[in-house]
Order: C-alpha cells, then structure tokens, then sequence
C-alpha cells in the first residue's frame, strides 16, 4: 500500500464499464453489464466456486442482465421459466462471464508477462 500523499490533478486509473447487447429469442434484446467489484466481491462470497455452478450462472443473469424496459430477473423468476427459454438462459450467462472477464479466453489476456 502507498501511504504516500498523492499530487493535486493527477488523472486516475479508470475503466469504463463493459456491457454486451443480447439479441434472445424469449426476452428480446437485453443488456448484460459487468459488475463493480465490490459487488463482484459480494457475488462470489455467496456463490463462490464450490456452491451450485448452474445456481451461480443463474444469479450471475440476476446481477448482469437487464432487459429493454428495465426488466430484471429474479432466482424465482428464472426457476419458473420453461425449458425452451434454456438456450437464451445459456447465452446470457456466457456473456455475463465475457464482459465479467470468467471466460477462459479472458482469464489467459490477463495472465501476467512472463
């Protein structure tokens, strides 16, 4: 940690926040956003790598995914949802773990330098 006073004026590092347009065959065109970390700290405190991994892609469309009017979905939601609306539920998750950095093509971008 830098206990150093830092300089009046100097930019600080920052990252606009990703966000992927969906076009799903049930639930039209969504927007899936990643998320701050704190709330990404959050996340995987309750759905952490040893819980249900289905449970976590569907939390994470919770979290991510919003729809043209504002729509939201909910665990609730989603668990009363019929079996045809499964291939846009896969495709949300793949691109909340995308612009969430989850992705295996992601997680080698960000590997340290050798």
């Amino acid at each position: 940690m830098n206990d150093m006073q830092k300089p009046a004026g100097l930019p600080l590092f920052t990252l606009a926040t990703q966000t992927e347009k969906l076009k799903t065959e049930h639930f039209g065109t969504v927007t899936v956003s990643e998320l701050p970390v704190p709330l990404l700290t959050k996340f995987f405190e309750r759905h952490g790598e040893k819980k249900d991994p289905v449970r976590m892609g569907y939390a994470l469309i919770c979290e991510c995914v919003t729809g043209e009017h504002g729509e939201r979905f909910t665990m609730a939601s989603i668990d009363a949802l019929p079996g045809r609306a499964m291939r846009d539920l896969t495709q949300m998750i793949d691109a909340a773990q995308r612009v969430n950095g989850f992705t295996q093509d992601a997680v080698e971008k960000a590997s340290p330098l050798p």
